[in-house]
């Protein structure tokens, strides 16, 4: 533990520790069906050239790992390298014209594998991106 006092908000002393922040988060284009993926997510934290053999426990988006709201509290360096995963079905009545994935920031670069096939590669500073993911 630090040796510093930690400071939390009244926001994070009341968060939900299932799905934080779990409203849709673009209201003027609120759609028929989505899935927000806020909550728990496996991480692991390696240095760079390291092969990912498991993950170390588990985090909160949307928050950072540095934050106290993650769960995590640990500083990425520049020479590691930030794994997630998360696994989720798609409801039966979900409508599935498309399925498109959003992500509302990731700094700085996010490889998204889905069914283990890369679905997208976004290079950017706390930027939104999103790929279809209808065919994986």
């Amino acid at each position: 533990m630090s040796q510093f006092a930690k400071l939390i908000s009244p926001f994070g002393e009341n968060i939900s520790k299932g799905i934080p922040l779990p409203e849709y988060p673009r209201p003027q284009l609120v759609r028929d069906s989505y899935i927000n993926l806020n909550g728990w997510w496996d991480y692991a934290i390696l240095k760079k050239g390291e092969n990912l053999t498991d993950y170390q426990g588990k985090i909160l988006v949307p928050f950072s790992p540095e934050s106290i709201l993650s769960g995590v509290e640990k500083l990425l360096l520049p020479d590691e390298v930030l794994y997630y995963r998360r696994t989720f079905t798609l409801p039966n009545d979900f409508k599935k014209d498309r399925v498109i994935l959003h992500f509302g920031a990731v700094d700085y670069i996010a490889n998204v594998y889905v069914n283990d096939v890369l679905a997208v590669t976004h290079r950017g500073g706390y930027f939104p991106f999103w790929a279809d993911i209808t065919d994986y």
